[in-house]
């Protein structure tokens, strides 16, 4: 892989965006590799110009674009050339059958020529403060003064969450390909290489990660599966049945100072596939189960702090069926309060899976335990039945995605293993 020493002066990540252009306005793009970029909104500061001039100058002729914004005023084909749509949700992460099928187009495109260049474009890109649609923007929690000499009242904390717009995915598909490419054998690596190239246009810090960007639990959790993937002969899409799902530990998410706690109830979605022949890479969610829906016969129950040490979700009843990605979430007093991304291709044999905080989007921000606290964890019992493809497609009509990930058939044949720590080689090293 090459370092920043080999890389041309004239295009490189801090010439280009590490100062300001003679115009003083700095491009959201950055160079993970001489040949994969990263690359944030250009419609919100104007420089659409500039970012094309910029690819124009340096790889004319030579770069394609993969768009993963969902939302259709960023169909960017109408600006730029050469675009190939993953439309995936941010503060999430993809199918994992789509980062196969990314990785292997990028692979195929960048071996076409030498000079071929990919950019990853992602809605923003940045880091940002502000209203986020899907997870809540602040958290009212109590701050418990225990002092021993001096006695002082207990103190309202807001918590402010920051999101990572747009950033996350970009990342998170950057990191897969250097696996795919074996520009890395380790997803660890590979996020560390892209943490630190892929710089943060804010200085704000929300946890102890203080340079880092790819920071969402599920999406890390993806290039590691990834990793797992590539590391497997073969890997096969089963389907399961929620059993229970239970959360140690109580969250203290609204704004009472007595009797604090939740009133959670729980959505579950898979990433299904769109059979619009339009928009062939999109895999959105589909919703199978919204407890809101059952309150009528199964009232929402209230969880408070100091009295009860775990929630319990008895799923048995409801008859949950779940395969591929699965993204469950939890809701209390109509904000989100916690997110997990999980696949079924990777439950392990006593099909329990367990979360701990770290692991968990959005309770993961909270490292000072203000509400969510230290041994929080979320338990999945699941038991598997016969599979059903049929889940993971919006249509009843057959599906056509294969259900065994098979490592010859997504990426290049190995004529010997160069690492006898791993199951095989990862493939080219010269290809970033």
């Amino acid at each position: 892989m090459s370092t920043d020493s080999d890389k041309d002066d004239s295009y490189n990540d801090s010439a280009v965006v590490g100062s300001k252009s003679s115009e003083e306005i700095q491009l959201d793009l950055d160079y993970i590799t001489d040949r994969i970029i990263i690359m944030g909104d250009f419609y919100h500061n104007d420089t659409l110009n500039l970012i094309r001039n910029h690819l124009n100058q340096h790889h004319y002729d030579h770069y394609r674009i993969f768009n993963l914004s969902p939302e259709p005023e960023y169909n960017i084909e109408q600006d730029v050339e050469n675009v190939k749509n993953y439309p995936f949700n941010e503060h999430n992460p993809c199918a994992l059958h789509i980062i196969i099928q990314f990785c292997e187009e990028v692979n195929n495109y960048l071996k076409i020529s030498s000079r071929n260049t990919i950019v990853i474009f992602s809605k923003t890109g940045k880091y940002s403060p502000y209203s986020i649609p899907t997870y809540t923007t602040s958290i009212i929690v109590i701050h418990h003064n225990h002092h021993h000499h001096h006695h002082q009242p207990d103190t309202l904390v807001t918590l402010h969450l920051f999101s990572l717009i747009g950033m996350g995915q970009s990342c998170m598909l950057a990191a897969c390909f250097l696996l795919h490419c074996s520009a890395f054998t380790d997803s660890d690596q590979a996020i560390k290489l892209i943490n630190e190239r892929r710089r943060r246009s804010n200085d704000n810090v929300i946890n102890n990660n203080h340079h880092n960007v790819l920071l969402l639990p599920s999406q890390i959790r993806y290039v590691h599966y990834y990793e797992m993937l590539l590391r497997t002969d073969q890997v096969r899409c089963k389907t399961y049945r929620i059993i229970s799902i239970t959360c140690i530990t109580i969250p203290h998410t609204s704004s009472c100072i007595v009797n604090g706690g939740c009133t959670p109830h729980i959505s579950l979605s898979v990433l299904s596939h769109n059979d619009d022949e339009e928009i062939q890479n999109a895999w959105f969610p589909k919703r199978i189960f919204n407890q809101l829906s059952w309150t009528k016969k199964k009232p929402l129950v209230r969880y408070i702090v100091g009295q009860d040490d775990k929630m319990d979700f008895d799923m048995q009843s409801y008859e949950v069926n779940v395969r591929g990605d699965v993204c469950l979430s939890m809701f209390s007093e109509g904000e989100k309060i916690a997110q997990l991304y999980f696949n079924t291709c990777f439950v392990n044999d006593n099909s329990c899976l367990v979360f701990n905080k770290e692991c968990i989007d959005i309770a993961n921000y909270d490292v000072h335990h203000y509400t969510y606290d230290e041994d929080f964890k979320i338990i999945i019992h699941l038991k598997q039945i016969k599979d059903d493809p049929l889940i993971n497609h919006y249509s009843k009509l057959a599906p056509n995605v294969e259900p065994i990930y098979n490592r010859d058939q997504y990426r290049q044949k190995e004529s010997e293993l160069n690492d006898l720590l791993f199951m095989y080689s990862y493939g080219d090293t010269n290809i970033v």
